[in-house]
């Protein structure tokens, strides 16, 4: 493993460690707020949560394009442990599967933020490859 692959690994370990934080945050504060022990059982998940999650995604992507899918996976563990935190642990198959139904926004805007920075790489790639035709 080069230094540069190193880097590149060690920075989405940390990102992987940012969704699931900011999961676990966002499960924890939407829980707070509602007085509830079930975070996505009140609509306050739905007007605060999900936009802090999903600005948490895009903000993510926008620094780690790269199979950008494990983002909102790592965000919903955090979820899966802050409920698990607030004593809902026999739940957690049919937690997993309504969070994985909850993300699908999160989804979303990982894929079309992966989409918008890979066209733009694409776009500098080309416009880069046509300037260095001209000088030649």
């Amino acid at each position: 493993m080069t230094a540069s692959s190193a880097g590149v690994a060690g920075g989405q370990g940390a990102a992987h460690s940012m969704a699931a934080v900011a999961g676990c945050l966002i499960y924890i504060l939407v829980a707070s707020v509602s007085s509830v022990p079930v975070a996505w059982s009140t609509p306050v998940y739905f007007w605060l949560g999900w936009p802090l999650m999903c600005a948490a995604i895009y903000l993510l992507t926008r620094r780690f394009p790269d199979r950008s899918w494990r983002w909102p996976l790592s965000m919903m563990l955090g979820q899966i442990f802050a409920s698990i935190l607030y004593g809902n642990g026999a739940m957690v198959p049919v937690a997993m599967a309504y969070v994985t139904v909850l993300s699908i926004p999160q989804f979303a805007v990982a894929a079309y933020v992966t989409s918008v920075v890979s066209r733009s790489v694409e776009g500098s790639a080309e416009s880069n490859s046509h300037s260095n035709s001209d000088s030649l």
